[in-house]
């Protein structure tokens, strides 16, 4: 593994396997390209043991959530340049136990990854992908609204 010229990769099919049982995988816009598990243990957590979180959050949000914990600041500047803004939000009240979702119904996540691309804002989700493993699917988008909060995911082709 590593050698000079190898592959390493499992390729689509055990991809999508690996992230069963959402549709598609990691770098696509269905559940298994945006969904991902995470552990998080520490003094500021006050969640009941194993408890699960169904809440929008994206990892941009690690950043604040940790100047937070630290009680400090984003610096606005570094070595005289002016540095971007944080595009996250703080995950503390949702660490803590006082809200299920650093983001309101109101707020959005917008982005894009290989041509294809996703906007989710309260329990809707619209994704585009341009092509499905591998095979290129015309020259538009296949576009998805899909409702987030539902256990079972229904999907409604949209063509543009």
């Amino acid at each position: 593994m590593g050698d000079p010229g190898s592959y390493v990769s499992y390729g689509p099919m055990w991809a999508q396997v690996s992230m069963t049982p959402f549709s598609q995988y990691k770098g696509w816009t269905g559940e298994g390209g945006i969904r991902n598990a995470l552990i998080v243990s520490g003094p500021v957590v006050n969640r009941p043991a194993g408890s699960i979180n169904h809440g929008q959050m994206h990892v941009a949000d690690i950043m604040p959530t940790l100047l937070e914990i630290a009680n400090t600041q984003y610096p606005k500047t570094l070595d005289g340049r002016e540095l971007p803004p944080l595009i996250g939000k703080s995950w503390v009240n949702v660490l803590t136990g006082k809200s299920e979702s650093p983001r309101t119904e109101q707020d959005y996540l917008a982005w894009e990854i290989f041509g294809n691309r996703a906007l989710i804002q309260g329990i809707g989700r619209f994704g585009g992908n341009i092509n499905l493993l591998g095979k290129q699917i015309g020259n538009y988008l296949i576009w998805q609204m899909i409702p987030v909060k539902e256990k079972i995911l229904q999907k409604k082709i949209l063509k543009s």
